[in-house]
């Protein structure tokens, strides 16, 4: 059932291309590749910035059957497809054991069954209005994990944006019934430290007396309902597993993943005593590899200052991995095991992506002219662009040999650039496009 439905929303292009959760061949990076790459581009546009960072109060639980039903219906699911899903939708029960006691059937009237393979998807389609809905932000989700952001000319224009989407959004939520939490998050975003607009921003419930025939009154918090609340603005956050900064420079997310490694590390010193290689290896990849890997696309462009401590624990760990003295050279244990070092992974994944999503979109014949085949490079104002994906992919690019750009085959492509990177030592790899600064 699910694949059926999936083939007819790809027929009728119904999912928001803004929709990055539970969808083939889009993942949590593609999300966040997505919404930093549009802030950098607009910073690098001299434009001022902000993130809101959207939190819905238990989103799957609260997705109301009667609205999602007529949703299905307006789609083009009707006649016995339509009796389906309200048959699969309505009259479930829940029972909770405690204790080998077990509680009495309730029956839920909201919520679409989780743990299920049908449950993701109907919440996408249950969310999926909001991305048409009028909005100044740029959106980008995976499931219910909501992010804004935006561009503008001026500190005015950008609090006149932010409030405007804030109303959309709760006229949008109220009639989907769905609840935003007051867990919902404001940045703003410069180049440079600067101090933010000292203008709050509301949330205001559906219920609130602003809304009303009534005169509006403010409790002693300023607010004028219990339910409303004020959007706390943060230097950080956590998007989808990456820690974004109000500098867009990385500090929070690389000092997190350094300070995550030293844990591992300590595991990883008593295993070392105990295990083979071979399972050291494996522990690597599983326990600290994963974590470099994940969301490098877009944290990998940081400076050298931020990327060296990491790389330090990464020399560590091979060395015990190959069981030899602290002061051994390391670069040839990263090639004799094929282990990227922490720069040479975040172009190698730079280049796998580019490869993957097709951004050069040069052919790639075996008779070509070298001087006319290369990747366009867009213009950039600003180091912090320039160290983008959007740039850096290209750059990376028009800097492979020949006979690696105009490879058909991932797993060659793969492989050759792999072989190529391992051409630069640490210090070569650093200035391969220009220092990092």
């Amino acid at each position: 059932m699910k694949s059926r439905i999936v083939k007819f929303l790809v027929k009728i292009n119904f999912l928001s291309p803004k929709q990055f959760g539970f969808r083939k061949n889009l993942s949590t990076e593609d999300a966040l590749l997505e919404f930093c790459t549009f802030i950098i581009k607009e910073l690098d546009n001299k434009q001022l910035c902000a993130c809101l960072f959207v939190d819905i109060t238990k989103a799957f639980g609260m997705v109301d059957h009667g609205i999602l039903l007529n949703k299905l219906y307006r789609i083009g699911f009707r006649g016995s497809i339509h009796k389906w899903f309200s048959s699969y939708l309505n009259n479930r029960s829940q029972r909770v054991l405690v204790d080998d006691v077990l509680s009495e059937p309730v029956t839920t009237k909201l919520g679409v069954p989780q743990g299920s393979v049908l449950g993701p998807l109907l919440f996408l389609i249950y969310l999926n209005s909001i991305f048409l809905q009028k909005t100044y932000g740029n959106i980008t989700a995976f499931a219910d994990d909501l992010g804004i952001s935006y561009g503008s000319k001026t500190k005015l224009d950008l609090i006149c944006e932010i409030n405007h989407d804030v109303d959309v959004l709760r006229k949008w939520f109220t009639n989907h019934k769905l609840i935003v939490s007051t867990k919902t998050r404001l940045m703003y975003v410069n180049l440079v430290p600067k101090a933010p607009p000292d203008i709050d921003i509301f949330y205001h419930d559906p219920r609130c007396r602003k809304f009303g025939n009534v005169s509006c009154s403010f409790n002693e918090n300023f607010l004028c309902h219990e339910n409303c609340f004020k959007i706390e603005t943060e230097n950080n956050y956590k998007y989808l597993g990456i820690t974004i900064d109000n500098l867009l420079n990385w500090q929070e997310h690389t000092t997190s993943l350094k300070n995550y490694s030293r844990c591992a590390l300590r595991k990883f010193y008593q295993l070392s005593k105990l295990c083979s290689p071979e399972t050291l290896k494996m522990y690597y990849f599983g326990i600290f590899h994963s974590k470099l890997n994940y969301g490098i696309l877009c944290w990998g462009g940081a400076s050298e200052t931020k990327i060296k401590p990491l790389l330090i624990i990464q020399k560590y760990l091979i060395r015990k991995i190959c069981n030899v003295h602290p002061q051994d050279h390391s670069f040839e244990l990263f090639k004799h095991h094929s282990i990227l070092p922490v720069r040479h992974l975040f172009y190698y994944k730079t280049l796998k992506f580019h490869f993957i999503k097709g951004i050069s979109f040069q052919p790639r014949y075996r008779h070509y002219n070298l001087r006319s085949n290369d990747a366009d490079v867009p213009a950039f104002r600003t180091t912090r662009f320039r160290n983008s994906f959007a740039i850096l992919s290209r750059r990376l690019f028009n800097s492979l040999p020949a006979f690696i750009r105009y490879e058909n085959r991932l797993n060659r492509f793969l492989k050759l650039t792999k072989s190529w990177l391992f051409g630069f030592g640490f210090t070569e790899i650093e200035v391969l496009l220009e220092p990092i600064v």
